[in-house]
């Protein structure tokens, strides 16, 4: 029976992982990082049960809708969002919008997993069958809105508009997650039916932006061969740039193409090895340093053409290279 209710409580989250985890097919996140994320989610339920606790003293008078938002749907999704931008938001890995739909989902099916297995142990198993329908999926489905705003937010070129998608995510998942939790706590059974239909909604429009955010992949268009959508400028911005380019202590003078926050398009006379790390050494005449790798190279004519990833792009070497671009921005 203990095997029974462990499979109750884990699987659902396991199984929805996964099924989140599969659509990110161009590029991959390292599948130790998607389970160490999903480990931190599984803590900060930890955290946020503290919060609850902690401020139940003062909270007790409230309405039931006021309790399921700001009791319990802000820690919660707080506590995730917290966790991702700690560890994984700046992360060479975090390389396209999608990554931040899989690590957001890893980090709610840790929670929900984690919460499960407390309950199921408590309840039972009709407990475990029943949050392994709604409970579970809808704790997927927060991530994912939550990290639609996030995949959203890291590729952007504004500071403003980066704060408003990540607080938008926040509003939203945390909206969705009250209003989740009120129809759980609603003691008038025909409105928690509601349930049901709601959940479908959530998988409408999570679908929807999982759709979204894997369209904006720049991993997309090395994989055809085409060039960005320009509806899609944001993600790279097209420079035609003159920089040098550091290739194992030889210095190389390269064309930009293009550029974005998680890569560029170099083009050179000759072409740069793959499965090594070079240096964009300068860019417009300026020092820059910034390291990379390249993923594809693609003959055109007499030059060669490079889709590249950058290895890292921490918020000092962003607003370097902001600043190099600002005049074309």
């Amino acid at each position: 029976m203990d095997v029974l209710l462990f499979l109750l409580a884990t699987v659902p989250g396991v199984a929805l992982l996964v099924y989140f985890y599969r659509h990110d097919r161009l590029e991959p996140e390292p599948k130790e990082l998607v389970i160490g994320m999903a480990c931190v989610g599984a803590l900060s339920s930890l955290v946020a049960c503290w919060v609850e606790l902690s401020l139940l003293p003062f909270t007790w008078h409230w309405s039931a809708a006021a309790h399921a938002l700001l009791m319990v749907g802000l820690p919660e999704e707080l506590c995730k969002l917290t966790a991702v931008l700690l560890i994984i938001y700046w992360n060479p890995e975090f390389d396209e919008p999608y990554d931040g739909v899989v690590y957001c989902v890893a980090a709610g099916m840790g929670f929900a997993i984690l919460e499960n297995l407390r309950y199921v142990y408590d309840q039972g198993a009709a407990t475990g069958v029943l949050r392994g329908l709604l409970t579970v999926p809808a704790h997927a489905l927060f991530g994912v809105c939550l990290g639609y705003f996030m995949g959203q937010a890291r590729f952007t070129r504004s500071r403003l508009r980066e704060v408003s998608y990540l607080a938008g995510g926040l509003a939203c998942a945390v909206l969705m997650h009250g209003l989740y939790d009120y129809l759980v706590y609603e003691k008038n059974s025909l409105v928690s039916l509601l349930l049901f239909p709601m959940v479908g909604i959530f998988w409408v429009v999570g679908l929807w932006q999982v759709d979204r955010n894997v369209s904006l992949s720049p991993y997309r268009y090395v994989q055809e061969g085409g060039e960005p959508d320009p509806r899609r400028a944001w993600l790279r911005i097209q420079v035609r740039l003159d920089g040098e380019v550091d290739s194992g202590g030889e210095r190389v003078g390269v064309d930009v193409l293009d550029v974005g926050m998680g890569g560029a398009r170099i083009e050179s006379g000759r072409p740069l090895a793959q499965k090594r790390s070079h240096v964009l050494a300068t860019l417009a005449g300026q020092p820059l340093g910034l390291e990379f790798d390249v993923l594809l190279v693609r003959k055109d004519r007499d030059t060669y053409v490079h889709h590249c990833r950058f290895a890292t792009l921490s918020w000092r070497m962003q607003k370097r290279l902001e600043v190099i671009l600002k005049p074309l921005l």
